[in-house]
């Protein structure tokens, strides 16, 4: 005897997956009808299983392409690559002057201003292909410019332990998305952390540490 998918419920159509009268999709949330081409009728088949069927052939790639380390950056540790130290040495009239450490540099990189702090940030992690840009970085001029870090980057970790006169923070980058930055910060003087959500709130969560 068939069973009338209009008039089923979720569970009693148990029945009707065991005689090989529908598919088991069926027995799940909210339903959509489609047509079988082999059958020739049609079924009540779950929305939320034909998404889980398109998924099983995408997750694959997916994986494959988010475990496959940058060229060259095997065996390093991606919180390390992500991670930075900041030192403020001078803060005049919201200008900041210090050096930047990171794990991967054997030399602190000299900062002057705060536009040479953002780029060359940006330039460590472009460095390391890690956090990856979501978007690509619009320009004005195809030229681009003298490369912010002249630095080699090293093959193992290398300890930065280096304080700043005014301050100091360490700075995750965890994403580059919608053409910025999200992360969290932690003052070390301060003995404070936050989330950011953009490269300018970073700003002004060091600025209101400096104030």
């Amino acid at each position: 005897m068939d069973i009338s998918f209009a008039e089923q419920k979720t569970g009693t159509v148990l029945q009707g997956f065991k005689r090989g009268n529908m598919s088991h999709s069926a027995v799940c949330g909210r339903t959509q009808l489609l047509r079988l081409p082999k059958r020739g009728r049609r079924h009540k088949i779950s929305a939320k299983h034909e998404i889980n069927a398109k998924m099983q052939k995408v997750r694959p790639a997916i994986r494959r392409r988010g475990s496959r380390m940058p060229k060259g950056m095997e065996g390093r540790l991606l919180n390390e690559m992500c991670s930075s130290r900041i030192c403020v040495d001078e803060y005049n009239a919201g200008e900041l002057k210090g050096r930047l450490y990171s794990n991967y540099y054997s030399e602190p990189i000299i900062f002057e201003n705060v536009l040479q702090l953002v780029k060359k940030l940006d330039s460590l992690y472009d460095s390391y292909e890690y956090p990856q840009k979501t978007t690509k970085t619009r320009s004005f001029s195809d030229d681009p410019g003298e490369a912010e870090i002249s630095q080699a980057v090293l093959a193992t970790p290398f300890p930065q332990e280096g304080r700043g006169k005014r301050a100091t923070f360490h700075v995750k980058v965890i994403f580059r998305k919608n053409a910025t930055w999200q992360g969290n910060v932690y003052w070390l003087d301060g003995n404070c952390e936050k989330s950011f959500r953009s490269a300018l709130e970073l700003l002004f969560l060091m600025e209101s540490a400096l104030r």
